[in-house]
């Protein structure tokens, strides 16, 4: 299952980098979406670390729990933002 969560963390950081390229990545509730792939591997991380006990999967976690939380960080920022100056529930073309 860690492969998994990788493999899902690995295609939402392509996808996302290839998008934000060819085009500016203007601020919408989807964003919660962006974050959710890091999520699931810091999670599936730390089940490693309590089954297995290896400094490896410890470390890795706590990378992954860092960028997690700082990505989490900004679109909860970016959502109270858009909520109170009302930009967020305006309809996106």
């Amino acid at each position: 299952m860690w492969g998994f969560a990788f493999f899902w963390l690995l295609l939402a950081i392509w996808f996302t980098l290839t998008y934000a390229r060819k085009s500016t990545l203007d601020f919408a509730l989807s964003w919660w979406a962006f974050i959710f792939p890091l999520g699931a591997f810091a999670v599936a991380t730390g089940v490693l670390f309590t089954a297995t006990a290896l400094a490896f999967f410890l470390w890795v976690g706590l990378a992954a729990l860092l960028g997690y939380a700082a990505l989490w960080l900004v679109v909860f920022l970016y959502t109270l933002k858009g909520a109170w100056n009302g930009t967020l529930f305006i309809p996106h073309n």
